[in-house]
């Protein structure tokens, strides 16, 4: 993908951009109609269990009640999980980014702390790029505990020498979500920050650089 640099100066607006893209809706459909089977499997048990379906024995209905358990629990857990990556919002404007999670949590990103911002995306074996991913690489240490940012953090080579090695990665499928987020940036972010981008090996894209920090209080706390 090849596009002009961006342009000086930023918009009198922001962009707000959504994950809302064929994936996220993919995930909620499948988890849908995980549901909706698991409910079925579980009417025809309970009506079996009752006589209603003719005669079997007891354990027949309950092996059939627990594989829609099982069936519905992981369609019920893809549901919240896409529900909650779609109402995630990405604030884009001339002061930087801001994430708003669906927890209600926010955190800012900005421009005037960041020494770079570059594209990386991965090829699919001649065909379109399938895997975009946001670099935005800090002027000073990150803070990995930083709350609503941790898991952006990515500890790798850095893109030019002077660059530090820890900086903020998000990623995600070709599609509206990554576009409309990364003609945001170029329209907004200062110019000289602008890198480029670079086409890397697929599965380029890592995990976070640390877990949760959340969570390992949690487990302290537990453990005490």
């Amino acid at each position: 993908m090849s596009t002009p640099p961006p342009q000086p100066g930023s918009a009198p607006t922001a962009t707000l951009v959504r994950n809302r893209s064929k994936h996220v809706r993919g995930a909620v459909i499948y988890g849908s109609c995980l549901i909706a089977v698991a409910v079925v499997v579980a009417v025809l048990c309970v009506a079996g269990a009752a006589g209603v379906m003719g005669e079997r024995s007891g354990l027949w209905w309950l092996s059939g009640l627990f594989f829609s358990v099982m069936l519905g629990r992981p369609g019920v857990n893809l549901v919240r999980l896409a529900r909650r990556r779609m109402r995630n919002l990405v604030r884009v404007d001339g002061e930087g980014l801001a994430l708003h999670h669906s927890s209600g949590g926010a955190a800012t990103i900005a421009w005037a702390d960041l020494a770079a911002v570059a594209v990386q995306w991965s090829p699919v074996e001649g065909r379109e790029p399938s895997v975009f991913s946001l670099e935005l690489c800090p002027r000073d240490e990150i803070v990995r505990d930083t709350p609503g940012l941790w898991h952006l953090v990515r500890d790798e080579e850095p893109l030019r020498p002077d660059l530090r090695r820890r900086r903020y990665q998000i990623s995600a499928a070709r599609g509206e979500f990554m576009d409309t987020l990364i003609a945001a940036v170029r329209q907004h972010a200062p110019t000289h920050l602008w890198l480029g981008e670079f086409e890397r090996a697929p599965g380029y894209v890592s995990g976070p650089d640390r877990q949760d920090p959340s969570r390992g209080t949690a487990q302290a706390k537990q453990s005490r």
